[in-house]
């Protein structure tokens, strides 16, 4: 396994290593330090996923409040009402969380 790691960090390197050489060529191009330009990469990748986690904050408080509105509005109407929606809501959790550990959006959000 070391191994292995050991090949992915070295070729990590040579594509950043590429990856450097091709903004030192583009700065000799257009006159852009590419120090600037590595710094804008990595500041827009940060607020990007800076948005993707307080919109799936977002969608799981929404989720829960919505299962909880729909449990409490059951349990005053009937009890078999609110045996369909908690049913309802562990499905719709199941699959939130599903799509959160697998990798899989529900939404179309990007």
């Amino acid at each position: 396994m070391s191994e292995r790691l050991g090949e992915e960090h070295e070729q990590w390197i040579k594509a950043w290593n590429q990856e450097l050489e091709r903004l030192d060529r583009a700065a000799d191009r257009t006159g852009v330090p590419p120090l600037a330009e590595l710094e804008a990469m990595a500041l827009a990748s940060i607020e990007r996923r800076g948005q993707r986690e307080r919109r799936e904050l977002l969608s799981f408080i929404l989720l829960a409040v919505l299962v909880i509105s729909m449990v409490l509005v059951a349990a005053w109407a009937s009890p078999v009402l609110l045996l369909l929606i908690q049913g309802l809501g562990l499905l719709v959790g199941a699959a939130f969380l599903a799509g959160r550990y697998t990798g899989r959006k529900g939404s179309s959000y990007e």
